[in-house]
C-alpha cells in the first residue's frame, strides 16, 4: 500500500509483510532447486539454448512425470488415468 493510501486511511506507516506474513517464495525456490539438480548448473552458449533446455525439462518431466503432493503423490498422468478409471466404474 502506497504512502498516499496509508495517509488517506490515517495510517502512519503500513507494513505490507506484517499484514501478509505467508507471502514468501518457497514454491519458486523449490522449483529452481529441482531444476538445478535435474539439468545442472551449466553455461549455455546462447539464451535460446538455455530456454529450450528449461522448456524441455518443464514439459517432459516436471509437468508430466514428477509426482505432485497435491495429487496424492501421483504423476499427473497417473492421476488422470486413475480418475478416468474411477469415472468409468461409477
Amino acid at each position: 500500500m502506497g504512502p498516499r493510501v496509508a495517509q488517506f486511511f490515517g495510517v502512519a506507516r503500513l507494513n505490507f509483510l506484517a499484514l501478509c506474513p505467508a507471502l514468501d517464495n518457497a514454491i519458486s525456490e523449490s522449483f529452481v532447486s529441482t531444476l538445478k539438480s535435474e539439468i545442472g548448473v551449466s553455461r549455455y552458449p546462447e539464451r535460446q539454448t538455455a530456454r529450450a533446455s528449461i522448456f524441455e525439462f518443464i514439459e517432459s518431466y516436471y509437468n508430466r512425470v514428477r509426482r505432485h503432493s497435491s495429487l496424492g503423490y501421483l504423476s499427473p498422468t497417473e492421476y488422470e488415468q486413475a480418475t478416468m478409471e474411477e469415472a468409468a466404474v461409477a
